[in-house]
């Protein structure tokens, strides 16, 4: 059998697997594979610019009366065009929806639905079709009901996904309890959504009809996102109508009994605390619900303004129903910062959710009410926990501690005041080894012969982040670096930033602290069941003979601004200029007492990002691995960590 006569299945199953110039080539080939690659071509479209929307809206048209039109094929539409870039069109856009019928999945990126739900489109096939729908609202000054919005979403009645996004600080389309009866009137299928509204705070004329409102038994996953822009009233002074109500998360839990997720982030909602009338409403409603959120697994909240007001819906509701949470993540962040209104108390939540939490995130928090450093113990034991993010002010974490109670953990992400192993067991051998993965560590203090412990213990570790860590330790005085020694780490992936090295983190000081990074990896990495013997021969008693090779150097650059701020970003330092850090740290303690060569004037005449080259006499710190494969300047946001 010649590949021309091959099955129409069989060629369908082939172009699945193949590019686009690939798909076109093919179909030009012979008539036989004309229709099957052609099918395949245009299931998926991506439109990132003007040129290919001219194009196809052009062709749509040009094919409408063909009984085989390519736009009968597509399932799947993305157009990412943005404001600026439509109006340069000066084209209706709609037109193109009057020939896709069997259009399953639609992105609009950055056109407003009305653009394409125009009195023309309203009774086309199109809007039957879709199974999956992200579309965003056009931005209005003033909060305004849901009515023209809810009209498109219901004309979408098959719909299964559903994303409606809204671009600023504040969203503006008002949901209240009965637009979503509504919608789930039209919307039988539909088993997610995410939304970028504003929930109504007013229950006074629905409070009593929560518990008799219909379910929705299909939806599994909802995220909603619910902020108003503040209202700028003069210079000093802005005002924040937020008005979170805490009554919401009791008519999800009638309205969706088989939610197995939610995320609810009500980020700038009121100073004002709710009063005890409200608290105790919810908490009698939550309560007299049999069956409120008996699958969920994943919860997710937010609120960056006393998380105090908010606390009960852990406490009095979630946990006091012992539900079996997977997943629990909440942040309290304020405008960027921990807020410092209420300590967490970790162990009140593992007393609920120990034996089933896998995945637990705990950001923005204080951890003793007298902003003392508190060292983090858990006190229960955690054997399925995966991935621990702790992130907050006074907490500080022993690695080991934490680790004996969550054997299972694969990923770390800490923020705090300190990460360390405890100097009885640092010396020791330790006798059992763990198969964390990931360390991603934040604006916090480690001592140098921690990650040496690390590589010993932590084996099985392919993912180390360092962004804003302070190391403490002591430079050699014969070759000028602070070794970072981690020769049983086989690292896939370093990403750092802002790393500085220095004796003392609670006397950090911008004139002496070394800002190099060196990292390397050692010529024969060390085998897992054997210590490298060349370790235990010194040159000193800090730095031992082992051979190695650059990777890369970096170099964190320190702002000193008349705020009082310190600013810093790192960049990676050129192999040319590597050549003279390495002819330099050659007779180190000749050169580093020459300091004629670094007046202070000299710095004017360079780039803030060479100013490396003044402060070789500190010295620099080297991780030292026994393997790595990459290496990044970590450029992530701290909402990314």
């Amino acid at each position: 059998m010649g590949f021309s006569e091959l099955p129409f299945e069989i060629l369908l199953k082939i172009a699945d697997n193949l590019r686009k110039n690939e798909l076109l080539a093919c179909s030009l080939t012979c008539k036989g594979w004309r229709h099957p690659f052609l099918i395949v071509l245009w299931k998926d479209i991506h439109v990132f610019n003007p040129k290919r929307m001219k194009a196809f809206i052009k062709s749509t048209k040009a094919s409408k009366n063909v009984s085989s039109s390519p736009s009968h094929f597509i399932h799947t539409l993305n157009i990412y065009l943005n404001f600026y870039e439509l109006k340069s069109l000066d084209m209706d856009i709609s037109v193109i929806f009057k020939y896709m019928d069997n259009l399953k999945c639609l992105y609009l990126g950055d056109i407003d639905y009305k653009s394409i739900y125009i009195e023309s489109t309203k009774s086309e096939k199109v809007w039957k079709s879709l199974e999956s729908l992200t579309i965003r609202c056009c931005g209005a000054k003033e909060i305004q009901p849901a009515n023209n919005i809810l009209e498109f979403i219901c004309a979408c009645n098959m719909l299964q996904k559903l994303q409606v996004y809204e671009q600023g600080s504040g969203y503006h389309i008002e949901f209240s309890m009965d637009d979503f009866d509504k919608m789930h009137q039209s919307l039988q299928n539909l088993s997610s959504f995410d939304l970028q509204i504003y929930l109504c705070p007013d229950f006074s004329t629905t409070l009593n009809t929560i518990p008799s409102t219909t379910p929705a038994f299909g939806v599994t996953s909802l995220y909603i996102s619910s902020r108003e822009d503040r209202k700028y009233i003069n210079s000093e002074t802005d005002l924040c109508q937020n008005n979170w109500n805490p009554l919401w998360l009791c008519y999800f839990g009638y309205k969706y009994p088989n939610l197995r997720s939610i995320a609810l982030d009500v980020a700038d909602a009121r100073d004002n605390p709710i009063n005890s009338d409200q608290k105790q409403a919810a908490i009698s409603l939550f309560r007299s619900n049999p069956n409120a959120f008996r699958h969920l697994e994943v919860f997710k909240f937010a609120t960056d303004t006393y998380f105090e007001s908010s606390d009960f819906i852990l406490w009095d509701l979630l946990c006091a129903l012992r539900l079996p949470l997977k997943h629990l993540k909440l942040d309290a962040t304020r405008s960027g910062k921990v807020d410092p209104s209420y300590p967490m108390d970790v162990n009140r939540i593992l007393q609920y959710v120990s034996e089933t939490i896998e995945k637990l995130s705990l950001t923005g928090f204080i951890y003793n009410g007298d902003h003392q450093n508190t060292t983090l113990g858990l006190s229960y034991y955690c054997p399925v926990l995966t991935e621990l993010c702790i992130k907050g002010e006074n907490v500080s974490l022993d690695l080991d501690k934490i680790l004996e109670k969550c054997v299972a953990l694969k990923k770390l992400k800490f923020a705090g005041e300190r990460l360390f192993v405890d100097t009885n067991t640092i010396s020791e051998d330790p006798k059992q080894q763990h198969g964390l993965q990931e360390l991603m560590l934040y604006d916090c203090a480690v001592k140098a012969e921690v990650f040496h412990y690390i590589s010993f213990k932590y084996r099985s570790l392919k993912k180390m982040l360092l962004k804003k860590v302070f190391i403490e330790g002591s430079i050699c005085y014969a070759t000028g670096c602070l070794l970072l020694d981690m020769p049983y780490t086989f690292l896939e992936y370093l990403y750092i930033s802002e790393i500085q090295f220095g004796e003392s983190y609670e006397d950090m000081d911008l004139e002496l602290d070394i800002a190099l990074t060196r990292v390397s990896q050692i010529s024969e990495p060390q085998m897992f069941n054997e210590r490298n013997k060349k370790e235990e021969t010194e040159i000193d008693s800090i730095q031992p003979i082992v051979e190695s090779y650059d990777l890369e150097w970096f170099y964190t650059h320190v702002y000193n601004l008349a705020d009082g701020t310190s600013p810093a970003y790192s960049v990676e330092i050129s192999k040319e200029n590597v050549k003279i850090i390495h002819e330099y740290f050659k007779n180190f303690p000749l050169n580093s007492r020459n300091l004629s060569l670094y007046e202070d004037e000299m710095h004017l005449e360079e780039e803030p990002e060479n100013w490396w080259k003044f402060e070789l006499y500190k010295g620099y710190g080297e991780f030292r691995f026994g393997k790595i494969k990459h290496t990044f300047v970590w450029g992530g946001s701290e909402d990314e960590f």
